[in-house]
C-alpha cells in the first residue's frame, strides 16, 4: 500500500509538473490574451462613439456656419440691392432735373429768339406801314410796348 502510495504520488507529481502545469500557464496566457482582446475591442468601441461624436459635433458646426454665411450674403445682397435701387432714384432725378434744367433753357431761347423775331417784325411792319424810318426811340418804344403786350396774351393763354 506504501508502494501504491508512493506510486501514485509520483505519478500526481509527474502530471502536475508535465501536464498539468504546463496546461495551467496556456490556460492563463488565453486568459489574458482573451482580456486583452476584450479590452483593446472595448477601448475600440470607445473611440469609435468619440469619433461619432465628434463627427456629428463637426457636421452640426459646419451646417451652423453654412447658414450663418447665407443669412450674411442674403443680408449683403438685401443691402447691395437697396443701394442700388437708391443710386438708380438719384441718377434718374438727377436726369430728370438736368432735363428740366435744359428744357427751361431751351424754352427761354425759343422765347428771347420770339421776340426778337417779333420786334424785327414790328420795326418792319412800322415801316412799311409809315413809309419811312421813325426815330430810333420811338421804335424802341414801340416795340417794348408790342412785346408787352405780346407777353400779357401769352400769360392769358396758359
Amino acid at each position: 500500500m506504501i508502494a501504491q502510495l508512493f506510486n501514485f504520488a509520483v505519478v500526481v507529481l509527474v502530471l502536475w509538473f508535465f501536464a498539468l502545469k504546463p496546461l495551467l500557464k496556456k490556460m492563463e496566457e488565453r486568459s489574458l490574451a482573451i482580456e486583452k482582446g476584450l479590452k483593446q475591442a472595448k477601448e475600440s468601441a470607445e473611440k469609435l462613439e468619440q469619433a461619432e461624436a465628434q463627427k456629428k459635433a463637426v457636421l452640426q458646426e459646419a451646417r451652423q456656419q453654412a447658414k450663418q454665411i447665407l443669412e450674411e450674403m442674403e443680408k449683403n445682397a438685401a443691402q447691395e440691392r437697396q443701394q442700388l435701387l437708391e443710386s438708380a432714384k438719384q441718377e434718374a432725378g438727377r436726369l430728370l432735373q438736368e432735363g428740366q434744367k435744359q428744357l427751361q433753357a431751351e424754352k427761354a431761347q425759343m422765347i428771347k429768339q420770339a421776340k426778337q423775331e417779333v420786334a424785327s417784325l414790328v420795326a418792319l411792319s412800322t415801316q412799311k406801314i409809315l413809309g419811312q424810318t421813325v426815330s430810333q426811340q420811338i421804335d424802341v418804344d414801340l416795340i417794348q410796348k408790342s412785346l408787352g403786350e405780346a407777353e400779357k396774351e401769352l400769360k392769358k393763354k396758359k
